[in-house]
């Protein structure tokens, strides 16, 4: 009952780290990827309240 908890936690942990890994390549700024930074879609200034 123990070992197979272990082995379930143990499973867990190595997915929560893989998608940790992979959420962090997700976030991670554009100039550090290699790949071109998408434009925005509004500059800061354009945006008025009507």
């Amino acid at each position: 009952m123990i070992a197979s908890f272990l082995v379930v936690f143990v499973a867990l942990a190595a997915c929560q780290a893989l998608l940790t890994v992979k959420l962090a390549d997700v976030l991670s700024p554009a100039t550090q990827s290699g790949r071109p930074s998408a434009k925005p879609a509004r500059e800061d200034g354009a945006v008025s309240l009507a």
